[in-house]
């Protein structure tokens, strides 16, 4: 059986180990507040987590701060930065999310950098805006530091 680690840090139920169907070991936690968790596969609900390591993480009704997963299952969650290879997500928010594949519906993003997008996602920055603000910050840098070489010149 893999590690588990969850270093929580409040009331709440945690069931160890979780069998999935396909017997990978993993952890369900509920109602708690976590600093992080490390293990194959976790279900979290009702919960808040600073920073989650999984293979598969399946969350509903949760705050995860920094999530690094191959798959990721989000229902009426929030994720500030989602690294993921695979991410379903129903009627949650994440902050940043970096994903080959994202599928859902009524989903918010910030900023989206994402191979294939299936399915409802507002977002302030998606890959094409990404890349041209950080081209467009990049020149304006550039120019305001030219700028500051001419005026500051001695000759």
């Amino acid at each position: 059986m893999p590690d588990i680690t969850i270093e929580a840090h409040g009331a709440g139920e945690m069931d160890s180990p979780l069998q999935g169907n396909d017997n990978t070991a993993g952890s369900r936690v509920s109602q708690t507040v976590a600093g992080s968790i490390t293990a194959e596969q976790v279900e979290v609900s009702l919960s808040a987590v600073g920073a989650v390591d999984v293979d598969m993480l399946d969350t509903r009704q949760t705050f995860v701060g920094l999530s690094s997963s191959l798959d990721a299952n989000l229902e009426d969650s929030a994720v500030g930065v989602l690294f993921a290879d695979v991410a379903i997500a129903e009627r949650s928010t994440v902050g940043v999310a970096v994903t080959r594949e994202l599928r859902g519906s009524n989903n918010r993003s910030l900023v989206l950098l994402a191979g294939k997008v299936d399915g409802t996602i507002h977002t302030a920055l998606d890959t094409r805006g990404a890349l041209l603000a950080g081209l467009v910050g990049g020149a304006v840098i550039g120019f305001i530091l030219w700028l500051g070489n001419l005026v500051t010149r001695k000759d």
